[in-house]
């Protein structure tokens, strides 16, 4: 718990004012909302850089070391170790290959009358793809089997899950760091004026 008080997420930072306090809080809470759907639909490299578009945005903004360093080093920390879990864990297809031939056993029973099924020439791969990306086996102990498999699938769900992680959390804390909450309040009210036709209590909604 103390690491967790520690970490200033959430908070407005006052000084030093930099360019990105100066941007109007409507701009931003547009930008904060396209930056947190863009990840929804998007592939891989486009995850990837989110991410390093937030880290440039953060570092071009000079915001103190001090600040950032805590909440971005622990959110590339997290990301790292979601990564590593994901990647090693199962991706949840279970392919189960089936031999094209007969087994020896079922060659050595084939009945003399017949001819033995014509073997076809190897075909060289199409393409360079690969779905088994890593498969090493570490160690083979009955009834344990140590290996480490990586495949393309959990490549991807490891990305989209890390990069959607520290996309939705540092998103937001940097826009709570450079906006203040009275220009939250005011920015979202604003949003909100079409609906006072509606005779919803806009400023309320607002400040809740």
């Amino acid at each position: 718990m103390d690491l967790l008080r520690s970490l200033p997420i959430g908070l407005y930072l006052e000084q030093p004012v930099t360019w990105l306090h100066k941007i109007d809080a409507r701009v931003k809470l547009v930008w904060l909302l396209s930056i947190l759907l863009a990840p929804i639909l998007a592939s891989s490299p486009c995850r990837i850089a989110i991410v390093a578009f937030l880290m440039l945005l953060t570092m071009s903004a000079r915001i103190p070391l001090r600040v950032w360093r805590q909440q971005m080093g622990w959110l590339l920390l997290l990301g790292v170790l979601v990564t590593l879990l994901i990647l090693v864990m199962p991706d949840g297809i279970a392919v189960s290959q089936q031999p094209r031939f007969p087994t020896e056993p079922l060659l050595n029973s084939w009945p003399e009358d017949l001819s033995l099924p014509e073997t076809l020439p190897e075909v060289p791969a199409a393409t360079s793809y690969r779905y088994d990306i890593v498969n090493w086996q570490i160690a083979k102990l009955p009834p344990f089997n140590f290996a480490i498999h990586i495949t393309q699938r959990s490549l991807r769900i490891a990305i989209k899950v890390s990069t959607l992680l520290f996309t939705l959390i540092y998103s937001t804390t940097l826009f709570l760091l450079t906006t203040a909450p009275e220009e939250i309040t005011e920015s979202i009210e604003d949003l909100m004026q079409p609906l006072r036709w509606t005779k919803l209590p806009v400023t309320e909604i607002a400040l809740t």
